[in-house]
């Protein structure tokens, strides 16, 4: 009944717009963006560096601690310390910007304390007048410190990770990884948390690079996808998907699915190294079930941001995807992926995972 509903919605926010969409679509986010633990530097900018800690709030929030290592203006090498509550975007600054968490706070200086094999001597902390400045956290090993005076801005990723060439999130999607799903829908109006099994990705197969490039467009809907979905720079080659290995995945969008009784609906996860971020694509391909309808083979009916989120509470790593509805136009799914470890699947599945 739940899916026919939705079908229904979908079809009247068509004819009806803003006002349907509204009712079918995500109003807030709930799974969080953290920044992960350690030093952080920006590979084209070397010589300077960030490290980042955090302590848990009572509220559920998180306090982060950063100190800033830099050189003054004679060449001295200086530091900068910074600590403010861990802020979730919005949705609709999210939409505007596509920056999932901020700090904002003032930077202290630190200066004339204890050097290295002298007695303790107590710093003095000063507040330089830079203001109020804020780091962007674009995931959870990517922070961004955006550009001020002469400074270009600084995209800074997380040193301990760092892939030859600078980028990290192809490897998310190539190691291997068995991840479990929780996602969220809003089923007209009142947000529902499923359960969607466990997934893993995989490269794509059985199509031509051509055929795994086409992307003619977005889908016309009620509203314009974000522009930072758009993805500028596609990684034609290394493209993947995700398939189900354990449980009930049916209802995952991030599923290859078949839907509305004539299409084969094709979902692909791809690097876009301009910028090491993942986009999730779904498009209709015709399929055994039959052929597209005219006016959307090929084009894009829903694009998904996938964000390196930091680690779970137990201490594994997380994806969160963020899935735009172009139809009802609005954020619509919103998922959490958290990486199953080794030592569960082992306890599980002795004679290892079974093949679907």
């Amino acid at each position: 009944m739940r899916q026919l509903i939705r079908k229904a919605l979908m079809l009247l926010g068509c004819v009806f717009g803003q006002a349907v969409a509204a009712q079918d679509t995500l109003v807030d986010f709930v799974y969080p963006v953290r920044p992960e633990p350690g030093v952080y530097y920006d590979p084209t900018q070397s010589g300077t560096g960030l490290t980042v800690d955090s302590v848990g709030l009572a509220n559920g929030g998180e306090f982060v601690f950063s100190t800033f290592y830099h050189y003054g203006a004679d060449a001295t090498p200086e530091w900068m310390n910074f600590g403010a509550p861990l802020a979730q975007q919005s949705l609709v600054d999210y939409t505007a910007s596509g920056v999932p968490a901020v700090l904002r706070g003032q930077w202290n200086y630190s200066r004339g304390g204890q050097c290295f094999d002298c007695a303790h001597a107590v710093n003095t902390v000063s507040t330089p007048p830079y203001g109020e400045r804020r780091i962007e956290v674009i995931g959870g090993r990517h922070l961004r410190m955006p550009a001020s005076g002469n400074a270009a801005a600084l995209n800074m990723k997380l040193g301990k990770m760092l892939k030859p060439g600078g980028v990290m999130s192809e490897a998310l999607l190539a190691d291997g990884s068995v991840w479990s799903v929780k996602f969220r829908s809003p089923d007209s109006g009142t947000p529902i948390v499923y359960d969607g099994g466990w997934i893993r990705f995989k490269k794509r197969t059985g199509t031509s690079a051509a055929d795994r490039a086409v992307f003619t467009g977005f889908e016309a809907g009620v509203a314009p996808v974000p522009a930072f979905l758009d993805v500028q720079a596609k990684n034609e080659v290394n493209q993947y998907e995700a398939a189900c290995v354990r449980g009930s995945c049916g209802q995952s969008i991030i599923l290859d699915s078949v839907q509305d009784g004539y299409d084969s609906q094709s979902v692909t996860f791809l690097v876009d190294p301009s910028n090491d971020r993942i986009r999730m694509y779904q498009r209709c391909v015709t399929g055994a079930t039959g052929a597209c309808p005219p006016t959307q083979p090929s084009l894009i009916k829903r694009a998904g941001d996938v964000i390196y989120a930091g680690r779970s509470s137990d201490g594994q790593p997380r994806l969160v995807i963020r899935l735009f509805w172009m139809t009802l136009g609005g954020w619509h799914y919103e998922y959490e992926l958290t990486r199953v470890s080794a030592d569960l699947i082992s306890y599980l599945y002795p004679n290892g995972l079974p093949q679907q």
